[in-house]
C-alpha cells in the first residue's frame, strides 16, 4: 500500500479517530498514523479509508483492520487499529459505573455512618472497628488502581512531549 508520505498524528491514547485524521491530511485512501497505545508506546499504524452510505450521502471512514467494515473509531491493538465490534472496549464512564468496588465503598461507608448514629456498645465498636478497617483497605486498593492509572497517562503525555520536540529539531 502506497501512503504517498501521508503521515498523521492521534490526538487520544489508544485510539483513532476519522476527525483526527481527515482534518489532517484530507481525501486519501490510506494513512499511516502514529498513536500511542494503552501502555503509552508509540505505533506507526497504517490505516486505510474508506467510503460508507450515510443516509443521503457518501462520507469517509476509517476500515477495521481485522473485518475490513467502516468504523469512525478504531481502537489499537497488537498494532492493527479494530472496530468496537472486532475489540470490545468499555468506556471510563462505564467502568466506573459498574465498578463493585466503588459501590461496596459506599455500602460500607452508610453502614458505619448508621451504627455510629446508634448507642455504643460492644458488639457495635467491633462492627465500626471491622467496617472501618474494610472501608480503610478499598480506599487504599481504588487510589492505588487510579494512580497506576494517572502513571499510564502521565507516561503516554512525557512521550507525546518528546515526539513534539524531536519533530521540531
Amino acid at each position: 500500500m502506497e501512503t504517498f508520505g501521508a503521515s498523521v498524528s492521534s490526538l487520544r491514547q489508544g485510539e483513532i479517530r476519522i476527525e483526527d485524521v481527515l482534518s489532517q491530511v484530507g481525501d486519501l485512501d490510506t494513512v499511516e498514523v502514529l498513536v500511542l497505545d494503552r501502555a503509552g508506546n508509540t505505533q506507526h499504524i497504517t490505516v486505510s479509508l474508506t467510503d460508507k452510505w450515510a443516509s443521503t450521502h457518501w462520507q469517509k471512514c476509517l476500515q477495521c483492520g481485522r473485518c475490513h467494515s467502516p468504523a469512525r473509531v478504531l481502537l489499537v491493538d497488537n498494532g492493527i487499529g479494530l472496530c468496537r465490534r472486532c475489540h470490545p472496549h468499555a468506556s471510563a464512564h462505564h467502568l466506573h459505573k459498574n465498578s463493585t468496588l466503588w459501590t461496596g465503598e459506599g455500602a460500607i461507608f452508610d453502614a458505619l455512618l448508621r451504627s455510629i448514629m446508634k448507642p455504643q456498645t460492644e458488639p457495635r465498636r467491633r462492627r465500626q472497628r471491622k467496617l472501618t478497617s474494610s472501608l480503610k483497605r478499598n480506599t487504599l486498593t481504588n487510589a492505588v488502581r487510579t494512580l497506576d492509572k494517572a502513571m499510564q497517562t502521565i507516561g503516554a503525555a512525557d512521550t507525546l512531549h518528546e515526539y513534539a520536540n524531536d519533530n521540531d529539531t
